[in-house]
């Protein structure tokens, strides 16, 4: 019996859910290193050279001697509003600085899909800005990706709704 079978009936035997390993396979164990590293991984209460307990009474004053009570982080939703609110104000200064002047030529269908599809991914990167800022959160959508996609997406958006003109004088 090679390392490939004990893989192999371990497998099996998990899936049998028999509750001792059949003799070949405690035989391989016992002989191979690499078998044995690896059934001590899997059930590490065979570990046999456990570390003493005042070694690990030292690890854990070393590990909390510097912990210090931090502040909660305020609940999501008071975040997210935060973040909207930061996001409408710097749209506003933007509109109250260079001006609108592209609504008034967009038929309400552009503007409303164009508008719409911006604060929809304002909502979804806010979204993921606040569950990135709880440490073990899980997302639904990659923080990585995210970007990426919403940039992709608005450029598809923009290219279907809008015709190419080409300028003689540009």
């Amino acid at each position: 019996m090679n390392c490939r079978d004990v893989e192999r009936s371990l497998i099996e035997h998990e899936k049998s859910g028999a509750a001792r390993l059949p003799a070949l396979i405690q035989k391989h164990v016992v002989t191979c290193n690499r078998c044995g590293e690896f059934m001590r991984a899997l059930n590490p209460s065979v570990m046999a050279d456990a570390p003493a307990p005042e070694i690990l009474r030292r690890l854990e004053n070393t590990l909390t001697a510097g912990l210090r009570p931090v502040r909660p982080l305020a609940p999501a939703r008071y975040l997210f509003a935060a973040f909207a609110a930061i996001f409408i104000l710097i749209v506003a200064a933007g509109v109250y600085r260079l001006g609108a002047s592209g609504i008034s030529v967009m038929s309400p269908l552009q503007s409303i899909a164009i508008l719409c599809a911006l604060s929809a991914s304002a909502g979804l990167l806010v979204y993921s800005l606040v569950h990135q800022m709880a440490p073990g959160s899980q997302h639904r959508i990659s923080p990585t990706r995210l970007p990426a996609a919403v940039i992709g997406l608005l450029a598809l958006l923009m290219a279907g709704l809008f015709q190419i003109q080409p300028e003689r004088n540009f």
